[in-house]
């Protein structure tokens, strides 16, 4: 993103509407991955309360 802000601000670059729509394309595909990536692995995690907590008895914790 930087190097794309750099070319058309500073080097003053030009595109074409093809260029902009591969770039919006781009864009679109990249936002539905990652959302699509979040809420698989959120589903996927066991709710906290569900995980069970592995204690040590007391009178073990020192030896």
């Amino acid at each position: 993103m930087f190097q794309f802000g750099l070319g058309i601000l500073v080097f003053h670059e030009r595109m074409s509407g093809a260029a902009w729509g591969g770039f919006g394309l781009v864009w679109v595909a990249l936002s539905v991955l990652t959302w699509d990536g979040l809420r698989q692995s959120r589903r996927a995690r066991p709710p906290a309360e569900a995980v069970p907590v592995l204690r040590e008895p007391a009178g073990e914790l020192g030896s």
